[in-house]
């Protein structure tokens, strides 16, 4: 079932302004996951995880398993994954902070980079401020919807 592509850019904006959000209030966040249902409804999944702080590569990988369930049972007709990362233009250049998208739908597989800088003022009351660069996308092996 092909995904319109407007579709998969709500589903990347969806993801990608919780992301936001969440830098801008904690400074950082855990990988969060979001859904497109075969209705067209996007959702943001919790999953539960009793450890204090797990790796944030056990939360994908987690996340990448229950919706490769999803998917093969027809429940889902896209994901995304939204995590903190970090990137180099060219080797030798400083990393950069970013924002990866990770959206997968049936035939459509692609990780989108935002670089970010976040600057935080004040001494006890601290404010963060976001400005997101021009996002940056590739194919990438779709390990949801397989293919």
């Amino acid at each position: 079932m092909a995904v319109a592509r407007e579709k998969l850019d709500q589903l990347y904006s969806a993801a990608l302004e919780a992301a936001a959000a969440l830098l801008e209030k904690n400074g950082e966040f855990f990988p969060i996951l979001f859904e497109l249902r075969p209705g067209g409804e996007i959702t943001s999944v919790a999953v539960l995880d009793m450890r204090e702080r797990p790796p944030s590569q056990d939360l994908i990988d987690n996340y990448v398993e229950l919706m490769r369930g999803r998917a093969t049972a027809g429940q889902i007709a896209g994901c995304a994954i939204a995590l903190d990362s970090s990137f180099r233009v060219s080797a030798g250049d400083p990393k950069r902070d970013a924002v990866q998208v990770r959206v997968r739908a049936q035939g459509f597989a692609r990780n989108v980079l935002v670089p970010y800088v976040l600057k935080t003022t004040g001494i006890f009351r601290k404010k963060r401020q976001l400005t997101l660069d021009e996002p940056r996308a590739e194919a990438a092996v779709n390990d949801v919807f397989g293919g």
